[in-house]
């Protein structure tokens, strides 16, 4: 049976009104907000096509097992192996290995509260909602502040996690003849599980083999069959030496960022990519990130907006038919609204880059102004 309880609560009418008008200012916040977002991200995406044009200029290849002092200063695209000179360790339980990376996982057994509410409107604008909080164990690397649950007796999780993921590196990393910053070090993800054994096991401190115990590669606390509420799990992953491909500055031995007029370039993908398809996948990555943000920055107006006019259909919900009829039409004006001054906002931004593009975004936006227009109309007429 469900670990749960439902709780209800109700609101009058005179507090909903105050909730809306406090929302209304919030969305007020989130609607100038999204400008913001709007202006940041174009200008952003921009800049990144600018600097990314001019990298595929003036880019030279050059070879990664000798350094070549006429290319010093150079923007440069290379293929080599990276390889960890040095072998990465975590001293606090003894794995080591010649990784370039090492990632440790720790998870707690918590408690993790769900809910699930349905609300239904009364007549005279009152609201009653009842919130079904459901109460279940799982593996998070993270406290789960259980003080905040609706229903804190039997559900306490421990206050803090003695044990942490953690992140290492080799402290030696090499690219053929040459040495990658940062930068692009953080550009290999591509971990794999490292599965521990007995003889991983038995080099652990005598304090650690107390508490630990190895199972499925993992180690883990308590009964691994039947863990408990506070019991950890510790899992370990790797990054092993492999081939890139590298588009950088070169400065000695070192390759780094290039600075461009737009902004830096630093371009990594494993194994042996082209330097044209290395440039197109940077395209498409700014291009996907660029409208991620657009389509965030269309919901923020969009509910901005629709907390704006808020109040107003919650004046309506006096009568529950007519608030839901309101409601219905805030949703459907401000959509076509955001839709409108998101484009009309992308489209200014990229007038100055791309003219055709944004003259397209604004016969776009004065569309969507057209239908709000012919609708708002229709709907008059209809009264």
């Amino acid at each position: 049976m469900p670990d749960q309880f439902t709780k209800t609560t109700s609101r009058s009418w005179i507090q909903r009104i105050v909730g809306s008008l406090i929302g209304a200012l919030v969305g007020l916040g989130l609607f100038l907000a999204s400008f913001v977002l709007f202006t940041w991200n174009e200008g952003r995406s921009i800049r990144r096509i600018q600097s990314l044009e001019e990298g595929k200029e003036i880019v030279q290849s050059i070879s990664s097992d000798k350094i070549d002092r006429s290319k010093q200063g150079a923007l440069v695209y290379t293929i080599g192996n990276v390889v960890a000179e040095k072998p990465v360790h975590d001293e606090l339980f003894d794995i080591e290995g010649p990784f370039l990376k090492l990632r440790r996982t720790v998870e707690m057994l918590q408690w993790k509260e769900q809910s699930q509410s349905k609300t239904e409107k009364k007549l005279g604008g009152k609201e009653e909602t009842q919130t079904t909080y459901t109460y279940t164990q799982t593996w998070s690397s993270k406290r789960i502040p259980s003080e905040q649950f609706q229903k804190t007796q039997g559900h306490e999780n421990p206050k803090s996690m003695e044990y942490q993921t953690r992140y290492f590196a080799s402290p030696k990393i090499t690219f053929g003849r040459f040495f990658l910053t940062p930068e692009f070090l953080e550009q290999i993800q591509s971990y794999r599980d490292l599965p521990l054994q007995s003889s991983d096991y038995e080099k652990l401190d005598p304090s650690l083999k107390s508490i630990f115990s190895v199972r499925n590669g993992n180690y883990y606390t308590g009964n691994p069959q039947s863990p408990s509420i506070g019991d950890y799990r510790v899992q370990f992953s790797v990054i092993d030496s492999k081939e890139v491909s590298v588009v950088g500055k070169q400065n000695g031995a070192i390759i780094e960022p290039f600075q461009t007029r737009s902004g830096a370039l630093s371009l990594l993908q494993e194994g042996t990519v082209g330097v044209e398809q290395m440039f197109e996948k940077a395209h498409r990555d700014n291009t996907g990130l660029t409208w991620l943000i657009r389509l965030g920055g269309l919901i923020m107006m969009w509910f901005g907006l629709a907390l704006i006019l808020g109040p107003l259909k919650t004046f309506g919900d006096v009568v529950p038919f007519i608030g839901s009829l309101l409601g219905a039409g805030i949703v459907l004006c401000t959509g076509l609204i955001s839709i409108a001054l998101s484009l009309i906002t992308i489209s200014i931004a990229w007038l100055v880059y791309r003219p055709t593009l944004g003259l397209s975004l604004l016969l776009i936006a004065g569309f969507s102004i057209w239908m709000l227009i012919t609708h708002t109309k229709r709907k008059n007429l209809q009264a």
